[in-house]
């Protein structure tokens, strides 16, 4: 009867719906919009790694490796190419080449800076996932 009501006063000469909306979903929907990063005027520091696993090692896993070592400036890391053949050691390796970029908010990164970093996370991937630099 309510229904009638408000359809008659707000001039609806159709079907009328009335719910609510509990605001607990609302806010998880809110917490997962993404975030403003300032975006930096300096220049980034581009790296191409290409790493030679075993088949089996997901590529995932090393860009994940790539990413908790790559420290506060690392901004992103993107999968380039994976390559099989006799170059990378034959049967059950392969060559997986990422792009890495760097940048620092405030200031230009030093090569030292980066090269450190990337050392870092190469005997890190190294060590847990037997991965080595593909030279040349």
């Amino acid at each position: 009867e309510g229904h009638q009501q408000a359809r008659s006063e707000l001039g609806i000469r159709g079907e009328l719906a009335v719910g609510e909306l509990a605001p607990a979903p609302r806010r998880q929907y809110l917490q997962q919009l993404p975030k403003y990063n300032h975006i930096s005027r300096q220049p980034a520091l581009t790296r191409d790694l290409s790493i030679i696993v075993s088949e089996e090692t997901p590529a995932a896993a090393i860009k994940e490796k790539m990413l908790a070592g790559g420290g506060e400036f690392l901004r992103g890391v993107s999968l380039v190419d994976v390559f099989r053949g006799e170059a990378v050691g034959g049967e059950g390796k392969k060559s997986v080449t990422f792009t890495l970029e760097f940048r620092h908010p405030e200031r230009t990164l030093g090569d030292a800076e980066v090269n450190d970093r990337i050392a870092a996370m190469l005997d890190d991937i190294k060590t847990s996932l037997g991965g080595v630099l593909r030279e040349g």
